[in-house]
């Protein structure tokens, strides 16, 4: 049995600290004081997947946009995770199940995956093409979409919540999105989408 739960801010923090540092590497990670802006703002949200127990099981960050239009939201996962050693038994699938639960007022899902093109060697190439496949298979589209960031190369991913956005909207978003996380010179220098 497992239970999806919205996150407090210090939940958040409490996460950041005992998981997210060695769940992704240092180089993905922005600054918790970050976040908690952006939470401030209603710029930022999480939820937990939690057991019988209430162990954490695994968690998933979003940063949130207005639609111009609609009067929701769009959401960018900016971090999702699996306990490592509960990986393969369906959680992540699950929570992407109920995805639109979660987040009801989303217009849109996006998500950036580890190009696997990109990959050091053929272990890498492979654990980020299983990615991939994880979110194919749980009605997530790639989009046509590619961002360097940091000089890590992502393929852009979209949950199919309703109608597909196209490249370009996409595109759009993800500058919105990352000039949420950085300034301007910082954008010009680490940020590249096509």
């Amino acid at each position: 049995m497992m239970e999806i739960r919205k996150l407090s801010k210090e939940e958040i923090r409490i996460i950041y600290e005992e998981r997210m540092v060695s769940d992704f590497p240092k180089a993905e990670l922005k600054p918790f004081s970050k976040l908690a802006e952006m939470y401030d703002r209603g710029q930022y949200s999480g939820y937990s997947v939690v057991g019988s127990q209430g162990e954490l099981l695994s968690y998933a960050l979003f940063a949130r946009l207005p639609a111009e239009q609609s009067g929701r939201f769009h959401y960018l996962f900016d971090y999702f995770a699996v306990h490592e050693d509960l990986r393969n038994e369906g959680i992540g699938t699950k929570f992407l199940r109920r995805l639109a639960t979660c987040l009801p007022d989303a217009e849109s899902v996006i998500g950036e995956v580890e190009n696997p093109r990109f990959s050091k060697d053929g272990a890498e190439e492979e654990l980020r093409s299983r990615r991939l496949r994880f979110y194919h298979r749980n009605r997530v589209r790639a989009c046509g979409v590619t961002a360097s960031v940091l000089g890590v190369s992502f393929q852009i991913v979209e949950a199919l919540l309703g109608k597909p956005h196209s490249a370009e909207e996409i595109r759009e978003l993800l500058q919105r999105f990352y000039r949420l996380f950085f300034t301007e010179e910082e954008y010009e220098k680490w940020v590249e989408i096509r």
